[in-house]
């Protein structure tokens, strides 16, 4: 018997990032989801959501594409470790406006948020460039030039 979790925020299809990440990865990450949410929908971890990203794998880079709506450039920040890059970042807290309001509602997600992903082929971090325009973060991280294979003399 098959269990299925429902959470508002998450889709229960994810798409498929390509058959180079490993599966362990996707695992761990829902694995994270799931324990940093309590059981009625509430965060309960200082990292509460995540952005929605997209990898696109082109023949000398990698494109990474992440909704950022409301943010600003100076809310993110940006790190490569290896071959794992990744986007972190705060989406601030209202508690009222100018004028003294209130709000009564929230439903869009708040706080400090971390994605991290790993790339199947080698990346350099010298020529990693982002920009960031109508709340869409575009980084381009270039592959490495494969090695070849070099032939050693016996003396």
């Amino acid at each position: 018997m098959r269990a299925i979790i429902r959470n508002p925020q998450h889709h229960l299809v994810r798409p498929s990032l390509g058959s180079g990440l490993s599966m362990f990865r996707d695992l761990d990450q829902m694995m994270n989801e799931f324990f940093n949410h309590d059981f009625t929908g509430r965060c309960t971890a200082e990292k509460c959501w995540a952005p929605r990203v997209d990898v696109r794998e082109e023949s000398d880079s990698f494109v990474v594409s992440a909704d950022l709506p409301g943010l600003e450039k100076s809310d993110i920040s940006i790190t490569v470790e290896d071959d794992t890059l990744t986007i972190a970042g705060e989406r601030k807290f209202e508690s009222s406006n100018e004028d003294g309001d209130q709000i009564r509602r929230r439903e869009r997600l708040m706080g400090k948020f971390s994605r991290s992903m790993s790339f199947p082929d080698e990346i350099s971090s010298e020529g990693i460039k982002a920009s960031f325009q109508n709340g869409v973060l575009t980084i381009n991280v270039p592959k490495t030039e494969p090695t070849k294979p070099q032939q050693i003399e016996i003396d």
